[in-house]
C-alpha cells in the first residue's frame, strides 16, 4: 500500500470506491478532475485517506491543515496514476 508523509506517515489507497467518493464530493467525473485545484485536490485526498484507514476520523478541513504547500508536489506524485509522467497522458 502507498504512503503519504503529512503530519505522519498515512496509508491511502486508490480503488473505485474512493474515486466514486471523490466524484460524489466534488460533483463532477474523476476524469475531469483539475489538478491545479486546492478544492479538488483535497478532496482527492481526503478520499484516499480514508478509503486506505477504517478508523480515518479526520474532516476534510483537517486534513487540509496537516497538507503544507511544500508537500504538494509529494501530493501530486502519489495520486497520479502509475507509469504516467508530468506532461503525459496514460497510453502514450
Amino acid at each position: 500500500m502507498k504512503t503519504i508523509k503529512l503530519d505522519k506517515e498515512r496509508p491511502i489507497l486508490v480503488n473505485m470506491n474512493a474515486l466514486e467518493a471523490f466524484e460524489d464530493m466534488v460533483g463532477k467525473p474523476f476524469g475531469d478532475i483539475n489538478a491545479g485545484s486546492m478544492k479538488e485536490m483535497k478532496a482527492l485526498l481526503y478520499c484516499v485517506l480514508k478509503e486506505a484507514d477504517p478508523n480515518f476520523d479526520l474532516t476534510l478541513q483537517q486534513v487540509g491543515a496537516i497538507t503544507k504547500p511544500n508537500s504538494l508536489k509529494d501530493v501530486y506524485s502519489v495520486l497520479k496514476p502509475s507509469g504516467t509522467e508530468e506532461g503525459e497522458t496514460e497510453g502514450e
